[in-house]
């Protein structure tokens, strides 16, 4: 409900600056109001998040890059998000105008992506929002649709890891993603929680960020299949219940993964 909250707030805004400043000289059509408003959602959903784990100043925590070149937002893939689209730059630009993120165009990140992209986070009037409701990680959830079965090629000289490309999904694919889907809502409904200390809850961790993907290897689906995603996999300090949680995850790739 306080997400609802969040968004409708928002959107109420930015039509009112529309409106004030003359922006647009007819209503959108319903099929665009749609991508607009899934745009916005995702886009300040997206900034929150980002805002409540860097807040604590305990976790580096990676910034929001996003591609604002119309090229590169007209191609297809199913790794993308929907709100990539070519209604995205002004929709930022919006959002920035009313006060709601701070972008840097054809910044970096602090990941040293190749290339330069828009680099986003929350601004004062977002902020004021997530205090003023109460806005927590409970609040905001992961998309049910995203892809969870990723396909790499191989890795380049210097890189860390191979790009994703594309694929045709078979009676593999559809299978893996499956059985990633169980698992995940396994894990969802599974009652997680610890502390760094007795009676310290941990509160610069998602502890709600729980869905996994699984990972495959120069361009084959034979080659790796490791899991990955998950709050765990960021984390430094370790307690009892974090060890558990290795030793059941360790389990998990021992028993899926085709390099065993």
């Amino acid at each position: 409900a306080k997400a609802k909250h969040f968004i409708k707030t928002i959107t109420e805004r930015l039509c009112e600056r529309e409106e004030q400043c003359a922006l647009r000289q007819r209503k959108r059509r319903e099929a665009d109001a749609k991508t607009w408003n899934e745009i916005v959602s995702r886009v300040s959903l997206d900034v929150a998040h980002h805002h409540l784990r860097s807040h604590s100043g305990r976790a580096e925590v990676r910034n929001i890059a996003i591609p604002r070149q119309v090229a590169e937002l007209a191609c297809k893939s199913a790794y993308k998000s929907p709100a990539h689209s070519k209604a995205l730059p002004p929709a930022l630009d919006l959002l920035q105008a009313c006060g709601f993120i701070q972008q840097t165009v054809g910044g970096r990140d602090s990941y040293h992506l190749k290339g330069n992209q828009t680099v986003i986070s929350a601004g004062s009037e977002l902020i004021r929002l997530v205090e003023e409701l109460d806005l927590n990680f409970c609040d905001i959830g992961r998309d049910p649709t995203e892809e969870i079965i990723w396909l790499r090629e191989d890795k380049m000289p210097g890189e860390d890891y191979g790009k994703r490309v594309e694929y045709t999904d078979t009676e593999t694919t559809h299978r893996y993603r499956s059985e990633v889907r169980q698992i995940n809502s396994w894990l969802d409904k599974a009652d997680v929680s610890f502390a760094l200390q007795a009676g310290e809850l941990v509160s610069h961790i998602d502890i709600t960020d729980r869905s996994l993907h699984r990972v495959f290897n120069c361009s084959r689906f034979d080659r790796g299949g490791r899991f990955g995603g998950g709050f765990w996999m960021n984390m430094k300090e370790m307690t009892g219940e974090a060890v558990s949680l290795f030793r059941w995850y360790a389990d998990l790739h021992h028993k899926w993964s085709p390099e065993y």
